[in-house]
């Protein structure tokens, strides 16, 4: 990523495959390694449309693609292949709730990483909040981007307008005998 921010115009499209924390549980990890490959296989097929582009695994569920010397039109079509290779996917596999989303940005030459980055997780963190296996695009570094207050509160009250929130829980053990044992309880937003 430093080297295509020195170079010319770089599209970078962070993707998150959303299921696989669930897979993990109900099915146990080799069925989430193999969620994990079709979505990398996916996202190999999308990238062979682009010229130079490269995929590579950040961690855990992230995925990104690198294209150099590339412009808005390519990041839209990359965001509409995506979107309807991950739908093919989900209607084969009815107990997804998703398949991935993607957050995409264009690397302007002298940025630094971290704006790049930042609107790249700004992206996804819009297109989780969208529609099913969604994409987003931002060009606008986050502190330009007017979002505040009024984005969130659209967000959490359709969030709770949808009852999309899953309490789950864990046993946490202390260390300290002093201390008892009790439940971590959390929420997420699907």
């Amino acid at each position: 990523l430093t080297q295509a921010t020195q170079m010319s115009l770089s599209l970078l499209a962070i993707v998150r495959a959303t299921e696989l924390t669930a897979i993990n549980q109900r099915h146990g990890h080799v069925a989430g390694d193999k969620y994990l490959q079709t979505i990398a296989n996916l996202i190999t097929r999308a990238s062979k449309k682009l010229p130079n582009a490269k995929v590579y695994r950040l961690a855990g569920s992230d995925f990104a693609i690198l294209q150099s010397q590339s412009n808005n039109n390519q990041a839209q079509l990359l965001g509409h292949e995506l979107k309807m290779l991950f739908d093919h996917y989900l209607n084969k596999e009815e107990e997804f709730e998703s398949v991935a989303y993607v957050g995409l940005t264009l690397c302007r030459p002298g940025q630094q990483v971290e704006q790049v980055m930042g609107r790249g997780d700004l992206a996804l963190a819009k297109a989780q909040t969208s529609i099913v296996n969604g994409w987003c695009f931002q060009e606008k570094d986050v502190e330009d981007y007017l979002q505040g207050e009024a984005h969130w509160k659209r967000v959490i009250t359709d969030v709770i307008a949808r009852q999309a929130i899953l309490l789950m829980q864990q046993p946490i053990q202390s260390m300290n005998i002093s201390i008892k044992s009790y439940n971590e309880i959390f929420a997420r937003f699907v």
